[in-house]
């Protein structure tokens, strides 16, 4: 027998063993465990595979990983012992089928360090380069094979979350825990992962009621070119589902009920305003009374916005229309200046599309110019007035700009949000800071301060 031979089937022994080793401490563990389910499952497995030769094949392609790995796991053993101390792996109850709890196993990233009063420092604080480097390089997972081979997960599933979640899901959403949480799954491959948790949840939903064995190695092989060769991952700043949808109040119940009342007690108010206006937009600027534009919203998803019309149609001889500047009427600059040709996003707001206060949609051109960082701006609904409009509206950069939409972003309050309105009234009634912010813009002393995105950044994407 020839020396490769040897090795394969010295291979498959140890995987065999390592199979039926953790398999068995599983069932043990599920047996000695008394805890009821928070939620009762209905989903029944549907198909061949899903009944017979999922959980067979994750518990031998884990524990064949485990004994391939087996001298990655150990360096990486050895260097987080020495790097960050004990313990080498860091535990942490997750929630699996059935919303059953089980410990997941990581390679631990971050030190111990404490502040005076013995408080764990900032999680950005105690994660160190070469944790930053396990988790770029999804090394720190790989304990979670145990977890695989033991029965608590599988390879290819929702992936677990942290478990004070539970109460935040909906009853759909609970739906994700019908199977298995997976060392990856769809929602990981999906959009490179870059999605909002309602998103997340829907995707998570559709792969539990299709599991098929061709879905699954398509999520593997994804997996594998996302992590060995482009890399892509989630764009950081997600809020935490339990900030999100709970610990921010205001955030999630309280901001759109006030908006749809303040929106819709705005449009009764003014609709003599909106009456008259449309009346004088169609008489000196013809029809239609509306200019409707595409504009990317929350999640970068595009709605139509609504204005006032302040441009005229005019065009040359040729038939093309004529620059703004030429088209923009002593009318139109007026409706500008006072902001009346923005009430008709009022509209917008009692739709859903927008918020009263939040980052200023901007050109759908746009998009491909925005960094991963200023992608954030779109987490939330985009509003009529915005933290950067009152500090400096148009006569700031545009780097300065998204600086401010991405701090509101962050820090979105109830006080935040009456700041900004009070101000916004104040620079609405002195006329400050009034210019068009697709277009190039000088301050009041003549400094240029920008072109139109696409523009100044040169026509290139921005990473």
């Amino acid at each position: 027998m020839r020396g490769y031979q040897k090795f394969i089937i010295g291979i498959l022994g140890a995987t065999a063993v390592t199979s039926v080793v953790l398999d068995t401490r599983g069932r043990k563990k599920r047996k000695k465990d008394t805890q009821e389910p928070f939620y009762e499952s209905h989903h029944q497995p549907c198909g061949f595979y899903e009944k017979h030769m999922k959980r067979p094949l994750d518990c031998i392609l884990a524990s064949g990983a485990l004994v391939v790995f087996s001298p990655i796991l150990l360096a990486t053993s050895v260097l987080v012992k020495k790097k960050l101390g004990s313990p080498v792996l860091f535990t942490q109850d997750r929630p699996g089928k059935d919303e059953k709890i089980f410990k997941l196993y990581k390679f631990r990233t971050m030190t111990d360090e404490r502040d005076e009063n013995g408080e764990l420092l900032p999680n950005e604080v105690r994660l160190t380069k070469f944790g930053e480097k396990l988790r770029s390089t999804s090394i720190d997972e790989l304990p979670e094979l145990i977890n695989i081979a033991e029965g608590d997960m599988a390879i290819v599933g929702p992936r677990p979350l942290l478990k004070r979640y539970l109460q935040y899901y909906t009853k759909e959403e609970c739906k994700r825990h019908d199977v298995r949480p997976g060392l990856t799954g769809l929602a990981q491959v999906t959009n490179n992962g870059n999605l909002d948790w309602t998103d997340k949840f829907k995707v998570d939903v559709k792969y539990t009621e299709n599991i098929s064995f061709k879905n699954d190695l398509n999520i593997i092989l994804r997996t594998l070119w996302t992590v060995l060769v482009r890399k892509d991952t989630a764009i950081d700043g997600i809020e935490p589902l339990d900030i999100e949808r709970g610990g921010n109040l205001y955030r999630r119940y309280i901001k759109r009920l006030l908006d749809i009342i303040l929106s819709g007690t705005a449009v009764v108010i003014l609709s003599p305003v909106l009456c008259i206006t449309a009346i004088l937009v169609r008489n000196r600027l013809g029809s239609p009374v509306l200019f409707t534009q595409d504009r990317p919203g929350r999640n970068e998803r595009i709605f139509k916005l609504y204005k006032f019309r302040s441009m005229t149609d005019a065009r040359d001889e040729e038939g093309n229309l004529l620059p703004d500047d030429v088209r923009l009427t002593a009318f139109g600059k007026k409706l500008r200046s006072t902001s009346i040709d923005e009430l008709p996003e009022l509209f917008n707001i009692l739709k859903g599309d927008m918020s009263i206060v939040g980052p200023r949609p901007l050109l759908v051109r746009y998009l491909p110019y925005y960094t991963a960082e200023e992608r954030h701006r779109h987490d939330v609904r985009p509003g009529l007035t915005g933290w950067a409009q009152v500090n400096g509206r148009n006569f700031i950069t545009w780097e300065e700009t998204f600086k401010l939409d991405i701090e509101y972003v962050k820090k979105c309050s109830f006080q935040m949000d009456f700041k900004i309105i009070m101000l916004t009234i104040k620079k609405v009634l002195s006329h400050a800071d009034i210019t068009d912010a697709t277009q190039g813009t000088k301050d009041s002393s003549g400094r240029h301060v920008h072109d139109a995105l696409d523009i100044e950044r040169g026509g290139r994407s921005v990473t």
